[in-house]
């Protein structure tokens, strides 16, 4: 866990020798609450450089938002596993923000796999 202005990082590393981050967690500090807007500019700087929005609206419902992603660069620095644990293809990687009952975001959630409610899961 790390500290980085108004944020507070969690990160789960892949089991391998280089020790790859392969789940960042963000939580805004003091339990404050985002919109969706700031909490997508704050995440959107952990995207790798060639991540591929398949759309460009997030789907989601009134727990979570979530915004899908590919990228090559991701699928060759993660293992396979790191992927498919989560219902996803190599490259495939999901951004979820997690609602409260205002619709506000408490948290914000990149991981590999295809799965948001795995990932909401994995990031508590």
């Amino acid at each position: 866990m790390y500290r980085k202005n108004t944020f507070e990082y969690h990160v789960g590393f892949v089991p391998d020798s280089n020790g790859r981050a392969a789940l960042v967690v963000l939580l805004p500090q003091q339990n404050q609450t985002l919109t969706l807007e700031q909490a997508q500019a704050e995440a959107h700087k952990l995207l790798p450089k060639d991540a591929q929005p398949p759309s460009q609206t997030p789907e989601g419902n009134n727990q979570f938002a979530v915004e899908r992603y590919t990228s090559q660069t991701l699928a060759q620095a993660l293992p396979p596993e790191a992927f498919t644990v989560n219902n996803g293809q190599p490259g495939q990687f999901l951004l979820v923000y997690v609602k409260d009952q205002q619709g506000r975001i408490t948290r914000g959630i990149l991981g590999p796999g295809n799965d948001p409610n795995a990932l909401i899961n994995q990031g508590r």
